[in-house]
């Protein structure tokens, strides 16, 4: 079972979890980024710099 957590980490899960193949947070955290600039996008009407595309565009 992966092991999430939305970042920053406190006291919640030691570093040792890091290693195990489970922890999933850093990918978490990473994938969230590209669903923020997405929605920043979206919203403030803003072409994909890659596509030239609006975001909500059908």
């Amino acid at each position: 079972m992966p092991v999430l957590h939305p970042l920053p980490r406190i006291d919640e899960i030691k570093k040792d979890v890091d290693d195990d193949p489970r922890a999933a947070y850093f990918d978490q955290v990473h994938n969230g980024v590209y669903i923020r600039m997405a929605i920043i996008l979206a919203l403030l009407d803003i072409p994909d710099p890659v596509t030239g595309k609006k975001v909500l565009e059908a």
